[in-house]
This record gives C-alpha cells, sequence and structure tokens, in this order.
C-alpha cells in the first residue's frame, strides 16, 4: 500500500504543484504591475472566494472523497448524485447571496465588485464535488494535465491582460483559469463513473441524507473554521495602522505557508481514499498504522526540508515581489516553519476521519481556530510577526493533539 500511497502523492503533486505554483508565480509576476492597493485588492480576492466557497460546499468535499472511494468496493452505490445536487444548490444560494448584500460586506473596502465575488464563488464551488471525486477515484495523472492547462492561462493571461495595473484584469484571469480547472475535473468524474451510474445515485430518501449529513455535518465545522481563521487575521490586519502593506506581505507569507504544506498536502491527500479502499476499518490494521506513521514522517521531512531551503532562498524569492519588501525575508521563513508544525496533522486528520472520526476531527479544529484566534488577538500589536507566532502557536498544539487522538484510536 505504501507503493501505491507514494506513486499516488507523485501525481497528486505534480497537478497541486501547477495549481500552487501557478499561483504563486502569477503573484509575483502581479506584485511587480501592480501597486501595493491593487495587490492587496487581488490578494484579498482569491483568499476570500476561497474561504466563502469553502463555507458553500459544507464539508462536501471531503465526504465526496470518501464516496467516490466507496464506489467501486461497496455493494450499496453511495448517493454521490445527491451529494453534487446539494453543493450545486448551495453554491447558487451562495452566489446569489453576494449579488444581494453590501459590497462592503465582503470587499474589505478595496473596491472590487461584488459580482465577481460570486462568479468566482460559484465556479470554485460546481468545483468542490468532482475534485473529491478525483482523489476518491484515484485519478491523479488525468487531474495533472487539467491541472497544467488550468496554469497556462493563468500565467499566460496575466502576462498579457495585466500590464494595465489594474486589479480586476487579474481577477478576470483567476477566475478563467478556475473555470478551466472545474470543467476538467466534471470531465474526468463524469467519464470515469458514467452518466448512468450518477444519475441511479440521485437519492431523495432518508436514508440517503442520513448518510450525507452523518459524515458531512461534522465536516461542515471542520471546514468553515479551517477557512475561517487566517481570514479572519487577514481582515482584522487590513483594519490596522499600514494595513494594505501588512496584508500584502501577509498574503505572501500564505502562499510560501501553502508551499511549505504542498508536498505534505500531498500526502495527506491521496491518504484517506487509501485507508479507506484498503479496508481501514476491517482489515489490514497493522498495515494501515504503519502507512500512517510512514506517511507521517515523509510530511513532517517534506514540510522541514522545504521550509529549510526555502529559508536559505528568501531573501531572493522575496525580492521577486519588489523592492518595497527588502529586508523582510524573516516574514517567508516565519511563516515556512509554522506550516512545518502543521504538516503531519493533515496525514493524522486524513487518518483519524477514514475511521468515521469526524467528530474527533471538529474538536480538533476547533481547538486550533481557538488558539489561533486568541493568540492573534494578544500579539495583533506586533503587526505581521504576530501571525507568525499565532499560526505557530496553534499549528504545534494541532498536531500534538492529533497525535493523541490518533494514538488513542489505535491508528499509529
Amino acid at each position: 500500500m505504501i507503493r501505491i500511497l507514494v506513486n499516488n502523492a507523485l501525481w497528486s503533486s505534480a497537478a497541486q504543484l501547477f495549481n500552487r505554483g501557478g499561483l504563486v508565480v502569477a503573484s509575483i509576476l502581479l506584485s511587480t504591475r501592480l501597486n501595493t492597493d491593487s495587490f492587496a485588492a487581488y490578494s484579498y480576492f482569491y483568499l476570500t472566494v476561497s474561504m466563502i466557497a469553502t463555507y458553500a460546499a459544507l464539508g462536501m468535499g471531503v465526504t465526496a472523497s470518501k464516496f467516490f472511494a466507496e464506489s467501486s468496493i461497496s455493494e450499496d452505490k453511495p448517493p454521490i448524485g445527491s451529494l453534487w445536487l446539494l453543493s450545486i444548490v448551495f453554491g447558487v444560494i451562495v452566489s446569489i447571496v453576494l449579488l444581494t448584500i453590501p459590497n462592503s460586506w465582503v470587499d474589505g473596502e478595496l473596491d472590487t465588485p461584488s459580482w465577481l465575488y460570486a462568479v468566482g464563488v460559484l465556479i470554485i464551488t460546481l468545483g468542490i464535488i468532482p475534485n473529491g471525486g478525483i482523489l476518491g477515484l484515484e485519478k491523479y495523472a488525468q487531474a495533472t494535465f487539467v491541472s497544467a492547462l488550468s496554469t497556462i492561462v493563468l500565467l499566460v493571461g496575466t502576462l498579457l491582460f495585466s500590464t494595465s495595473g489594474n486589479s480586476s484584469h487579474a481577477i478576470y484571469i483567476y477566475i478563467a483559469a478556475n473555470l478551466i480547472q472545474t470543467i476538467g475535473t466534471v470531465i474526468i468524474v463524469t467519464k470515469t463513473l458514467g452518466i448512468t451510474y450518477l444519475k441511479d445515485t440521485i437519492i431523495f430518501t432518508s436514508e440517503s441524507f442520513n448518510k450525507i449529513l452523518m459524515f458531512t455535518g461534522p465536516m461542515i465545522g471542520v471546514s468553515i473554521l479551517s477557512a475561517s481563521g487566517p481570514w479572519i487575521m487577514g481582515r482584522i490586519m487590513l483594519t490596522q495602522p499600514m494595513g494594505n502593506e501588512n496584508f500584502s506581505l501577509y498574503a505572501i507569507g500564505m502562499q510560501w505557508f501553502s508551499l511549505a504544506l504542498f508536498l505534505p498536502g500531498m500526502v495527506s491527500r491521496v491518504l484517506l481514499p487509501r485507508l479507506i479502499r484498503s479496508g481501514f476499518e476491517y482489515n489490514n490494521v497493522d498495515e494501515s498504522k504503519k502507512t500512517v506513521r510512514y506517511a507521517c514522517l515523509i510530511t513532517m521531512l517534506l514540510a522541514t526540508v522545504t521550509a529549510c531551503i526555502c529559508s536559505i532562498l528568501s531573501p531572493w524569492l522575496l525580492s521577486m515581489y519588489g523592492d518595497i519588501y527588502t529586508g523582510k525575508s524573516w516574514v517567508i521563513i516565519g511563516f515556512l516553519f509554522s506550516a512545518a508544525c502543521l504538516a503531519p496533522a493533515n496525514t493524522l486528520g486524513n487518518a483519524i476521519i477514514s475511521k468515521n472520526g469526524q467528530l474527533k476531527w471538529l474538536i480538533i479544529t476547533s481547538t486550533w481556530f481557538i488558539i489561533l484566534i486568541v493568540s492573534y488577538a494578544t500579539t495583533i500589536g506586533l503587526g505581521i510577526k504576530g501571525s507568525i507566532i499565532s499560526l505557530f502557536i496553534a499549528a504545534l498544539t494541532m498536531s500534538t493533539l492529533s497525535y493523541f487522538i490518533a494514538k488513542r484510536m489505535n491508528l499509529v
């Protein structure tokens, strides 16, 4: 199982490298073409639509991974079609709400039209279930080609159409790239299972809804808390003195925070469907425990090595964003090592979820969220340093708590 896990992780890494790497490169290009306010508006936009789309998804992405993984091993067809329809409905509802509420509620006073937020959220939300299907069906190779195409659109569009210094043009390109990503994943999932199978799993019975809610319920809280923490810090930061400048640094730091979790995240992502497919709850417990232990060690090693290498290169990396950030390479270093502390938590979390430990994972995530916000509230006077300290403390707590709960569940 470890060999399959590694192979899946490599393909998943390639797909995510295009997605996240493309976003980082696009941000670097935009930071030299946009002024500070426009770059802050662009960064705030993609952070906000990602967060709101996570709200609209209501934890259905992980549920989709589980259901799609079960589609080939369970005698009873999981209600994938019902789940997909619910996801679409919630995405449309949230988008309509964004069009009707005052723009100032979501734009962070950065003057981005509300209809752009609505369109961005809808497109990302429509991709939640098929992205979960990619994981559950383990169609990582096909997804890599879709990610490559999406990234090409993002980078070429950024080079060609972002010369005006207008953040709206950059946002259009970001939305177009996500649209291609969503369409591609829908095609892969539909071709794999077939239209007939998906139609047959549109089941509106109390049993099907109970099955969805039993797994999705706790994951709704997990998704909301996970997305809200970094966004709340960023929103508060914008209200402080030098808010736009600090938020731009924060956005850059979060990109490298995500990059440090990139390879560890690929191991974590492929662990859940692999454990489900191997009959984790019923058979091969010793092998599964060994796999989880190896996965944790791999994620810790990958995150630490990434943090060390990028820290050495941090002065050069930050210089790519423009001379305005010269001398602040410590920001990247702080975010990188905060991410390294968080790396094993995601792997352990997927192991916990695979054994129907959604409620336990919600408790862990709630603890992380409370510590993150309380820590930031007490260090807000430190500016960007306060966000780094808060991320580090919360990450360390989450990883430690995840390990002890996983140990108690006989998962490691």
